[in-house]
Order: C-alpha cells, then structure tokens, then sequence
C-alpha cells in the first residue's frame, strides 16, 4: 500500500512524505528537460538529494529527498501545488535542511507500574 504524508505550516512550510524512494536520475532528467518550469541550476545534486532552482515567470525552488528511516524507505519533498506562491530559497532551505535531518524515533518501553 502507497501512502503520503502531508506536513503544512502557514504559507512557508509545506512537505509530503511518500514510503519509497524515487528515481531521483530520473527526476533531474525531468526537471532538465522541463519547458515550462525551466531549471535555472541545481543548488544541491547529490545521489540521495536535489535541490534546485527553475522558473515559468519568477524563480522558484524545489526540493527531492530519498532518506532511509529505519528499515524503510521514503521519499521526501517541496508540496507543490499549494495556494501559495512558489517558494523562496529561504522556505525551500529550510524544508530541505528539515527534510535531511528527519530520523527514526524509537519509544522507549513504558516502566512496569
């Protein structure tokens, strides 16, 4: 089964988490050869994590994000789309410095009463 999470905060913060990874190979040939929204430049293109700059009238930046969490596998970026304008470098650093520090929290077992 495929689920998304989807996490908003205001008009400046807003991720969706999805349990796979993507082809991000793939996504950065798609964000390349996209006419619409042109890339600008990758400001972050490493094998786990883009981070980029595009633009169709002002620029906007985007993020992707495969993280192991766990034994499971996720995958993590920018929720387009929204009411919102795009966002700003500022907004989408922040979502991406959020997105790479996400971590498995264990709980701890209740102490017996």
């Amino acid at each position: 089964m495929f689920w998304i999470l989807e996490i908003t905060v205001g008009a400046n913060f807003a991720i969706a988490i999805a349990e796979q990874a993507e082809d991000l190979a793939l996504k950065k040939k798609d964000v390349q050869e996209d006419e619409v929204n042109k890339l600008k430049s990758f400001i972050t293109d490493e094998p786990t994590a883009l981070f980029w700059e595009s633009a169709i009238t002002e620029s906007e930046f985007h993020f992707l994000i495969n993280q192991k969490i766990g034994n499971a596998e996720y995958n993590i970026k920018d929720l387009s789309g929204t009411d919102a304008k795009p966002f700003d470098k500022t907004s989408a650093q922040k979502m991406f410095d959020s997105a790479k520090g996400i971590k498995e929290v264990k709980k701890e077992p209740a102490p017996n009463a």
